[in-house]
């Protein structure tokens, strides 16, 4: 209470929640990444399984070992995900990108950017 006039400060009135409004909010798109599906049980034993007897074997880079592993077993395998476990069994990663396969992924994406990049004209009518 103010000690002067001895009254309640006044407050800004909340407003109330237009339903319209919470129901537009909660179908909008998060600003984060969406969850990835979980793999179930047997589909991480079947990748743990092999990334623990082909990883070293196949001599690929985990991009290349999800691949393979996404056309094998049958799901999507991320290279993150043979990272992950890869790593939880203590195997080294068999294959870098050399600088020659860098060098040309390099150009292939500029290349791509240059293309994107210009502008678009309209169709002469004709």
């Amino acid at each position: 209470m103010n000690a002067k006039t001895k009254t309640a400060p006044k407050t800004a009135a909340i407003p109330k929640a237009d339903p319209k409004d919470v129901a537009a909010a909660e179908v909008a798109q998060p600003l984060t990444k969406p969850k990835r599906e979980m793999l179930s049980i047997p589909e991480k034993f079947d990748l743990m399984s092999l990334i623990n007897g082909e990883y070293t074997k196949r001599g690929l880079t985990d991009a290349e070992f999800a691949s393979a592993a996404t056309s094998q077993l049958g799901f999507t395998v991320a290279p993150a995900t043979i990272k992950h476990y890869r790593e939880a069994f203590g195997i080294e990663q068999v294959k870098q990108a050399s600088a020659a396969e860098l060098k040309a992924r390099i150009a292939e994406l500029e290349a791509k950017l240059q293309l994107a990049a210009q502008p678009v004209l309209p169709a002469e009518q004709a």
